[in-house]
């Protein structure tokens, strides 16, 4: 054999050896080929709608099902892959309420508390605003009008630890239509 021939097998076997492992750790390059593995295993969906936000480790996905949603963490892994990570949680959509909505606490690596807060709002309600317990308040980035999510912190580690202790809800013309305490 010459030379040039032994570098191909040898390229070949590489590659070979790194998409197994990749495959082993369960790595994914796009967050969303990550869930869709997840939701797989989990024997879930396929949800309806995905929503992608960025946090300090990687990604949750929001997902939303029939009559109900789902956030799962992801994890960016060597810079450049996603693996799931875990279930943050799920909401069971009660029509007969105007908001329903959860809130998960849980530490990263960091250890420090971290919060997640989604919701389901109905007409009128298009805004969603919780306050925390240090008297800051921090609006839900909202997905078509009736599914809202937040986290804390994200980029500011001072908001560590700070627990939501009202929730607010406003029609689109600002009014206050809604309101609840947190536990």
């Amino acid at each position: 054999m010459n030379r040039k021939h032994k570098l191909s097998i040898q390229i070949a076997l590489l590659m070979l050896v790194l998409v197994f492992i990749i495959n082993q750790q369960q790595l994914f390059f796009t967050s969303k080929a990550a869930y869709r593995h997840f939701e797989r295993y989990l024997h879930f969906g396929p949800a309806t709608e995905l929503y992608i936000s960025d946090n300090i480790e990687g990604r949750y996905i929001l997902a939303e099902y029939e009559d109900w949603i789902a956030v799962f963490n992801l994890y960016q892994r060597y810079g450049l892959f996603y693996t799931p990570a875990s279930m943050v949680g799920e909401l069971k959509i009660d029509n007969a309420k105007g908001v329903t909505f959860r809130v998960v606490s849980y530490n990263f690596a960091d250890n420090e508390m971290h919060f997640v807060l989604w919701a389901y709002a109905k007409e009128p309600v298009t805004t969603l605003e919780v306050q925390r317990s240090d008297g800051s308040t921090f609006l839900l980035e909202s997905f078509r009008d009736h599914l809202h999510f937040g986290h804390w912190p994200s980029e500011d580690q001072a908001s560590a630890g700070i627990r939501p202790s009202l929730l607010r809800g406003y029609d689109a013309g600002g009014e206050l239509v809604y309101e609840k305490e947190i536990d």
